[in-house]
């Protein structure tokens, strides 16, 4: 089913029902709106869109309360929630559909997320993620390294993703990418670094989350990298990871630092696992495969082909 196919079913739908329809709509910047109206006769179904993409737009154009945005941040249900529910307040539509979520290549608050139009009475409403072109399901491969505190600061974000998007975590050395493509990382510029320790502070701030960060960055994250590629970088492996640097304030390299996470894992030797020939050889492919799919940053959601 194209994206045509779908918008024209729905717009049938709501047509049959004597329905109206009005979008709230986030990181998707419109498009719902647009595939809707692109169908010749919309103009009977559909009524209004609001294309509200900052925190300060939700709350005047939708009336999203700033705490509900402050406690749960953009992307999650309670914010989608209110969103659909300012936009049939301020419409004549008794159906309507919001779409929240952090769009782009390492974007730090989330993965690409796009609608999944729904069949639904006038007064409920659906939030949740599928392709533009109308498919339900998403997997994303999330790469990821431990020197960046963004991965951490996403985890809340990922939590309340829909069941039906699959997050695989993929371990891979930041350096590297900035090898390849010839970048300097944050902390080779100074105002960078500075401005990076500053927001990262305020983002966990709004987001209520502990952190601390390591006693010294930038530091060596192989082993920690190595460590998780060799446990199984599933999400609990690397919210531990992650928590233990970022949440908790531990060194990212240090042996004592690594004995402690050793003991959360319940990994009894650690070293033999960072010294693995094969762990090094899976990190190695993981970092390549995500050169080769033009990954320049972490962390990047990459999701499709």
């Amino acid at each position: 089913m194209t994206r045509d196919d779908l918008a024209r079913e729905v717009l049938a739908l709501a047509r049959a029902k004597g329905w109206m329809i009005a979008t709230a709509e986030s990181c998707t910047g419109g498009l719902v709106a647009a595939a809707l109206t692109e169908i010749p006769g919309s103009s009977d179904v559909f009524d209004r869109g609001f294309l509200t993409y900052s925190y300060p737009a939700k709350e005047a154009m939708l009336g999203v309360e700033h705490q509900t945005l402050h406690d749960n941040g953009a992307v999650s249900e309670p914010v989608a929630r209110q969103m659909a529910e300012g936009a049939r307040a301020r419409s004549d539509a008794p159906l309507t559909v919001a779409i929240t979520g952090v769009a782009g290549h390492g974007a730090p608050g989330g993965p690409l997320r796009r609608p999944w139009p729904r069949d639904r009475p006038p007064g409920e409403r659906a939030h949740g993620a599928g392709d533009a072109a109308g498919g339900v399901g998403v997997k994303a491969v999330w790469y990821i390294d431990f020197i960046s505190p963004y991965p951490y600061l996403q985890l809340a974000q990922i939590d309340a993703f829909p069941p039906d998007i699959d997050v695989e975590p993929r371990p891979i050395l930041f350096a590297a990418l900035l090898n390849h493509w010839g970048h300097k990382g944050p902390a080779e510029i100074p105002a960078k670094r500075r401005q990076t320790a500053l927001y990262t502070r305020w983002l966990a701030s709004e987001r209520g989350l502990p952190f601390r960060g390591p006693p010294r960055h930038p530091f060596n994250p192989l082993s920690l990298l190595r460590l998780a590629v060799g446990v199984g970088p599933s999400l609990e492996i690397c919210r531990t990871v992650l928590t233990h640097v970022w949440g908790d304030g531990h060194d990212g390299q240090s042996g004592e630092s690594l004995d402690a996470l050793a003991r959360k894992l319940d990994v009894p030797d650690w070293r033999a696992v960072v010294g693995d020939a094969a762990v090094k050889g899976r990190l190695k492919a993981n970092t390549e495969a995500a050169i080769a799919r033009g990954v320049y940053g972490v962390p990047t959601f990459a999701v499709g082909d």
